[in-house]
């Protein structure tokens, strides 16, 4: 009976406060809104790009440029892996790009001249002021398809 009655308990308790999820939910958003920020401050190209797969390597994507949204132009196409480890990027992508500097350590693993690029998919773009651009750039791609 006492072990019935604690798991009503929890049960209630559980129901009663989703609040706690949301707050998950709205703390990655917060985390991943300041993230975007810091990227956009430090990027030196924000881009509109293709991301395939590399054949053979699971975890990298090639990123094949679309439109520059801001910034410098990167070259045509650019490999990356994501820091995480996770899965190859496959689709229509946001690149946030910044270009080696020899400032960087030895040790890392990226070569001075190159690209460090850090991609979202555009449902994850969380900053209104990157979203905006990311509109911008779409109405000036549609206008100019429409000459």
């Amino acid at each position: 009976m006492r072990a019935w009655l604690a798991a009503a308990i929890v049960g209630l308790v559980v129901s009663a406060s989703p609040a706690q999820a949301c707050e998950g939910i709205h703390r990655a958003s917060q985390q991943t809104l300041e993230f975007q920020r810091d990227l956009a401050s430090n990027a030196d190209s924000i881009y509109l790009a293709r991301a395939v797969p590399v054949p053979g390597r699971t975890y990298m994507s090639t990123y094949s440029r679309i439109v520059v949204i801001d910034g410098e132009t990167p070259p045509r196409r650019l490999r990356d892996w994501p820091k995480d480890c996770g899965d190859a990027d496959e689709g229509l992508t946001v690149v946030f790009a910044q270009r080696v500097r020899p400032t960087y350590k030895l040790s890392d693993y990226w070569f001075w001249g190159g690209w460090v690029l850090t991609a979202f998919y555009p449902s994850e773009i969380v900053d209104p002021e990157i979203a905006a651009r990311l509109r911008t750039t779409a109405d000036r791609l549609r206008a100019e398809l429409r000459q």
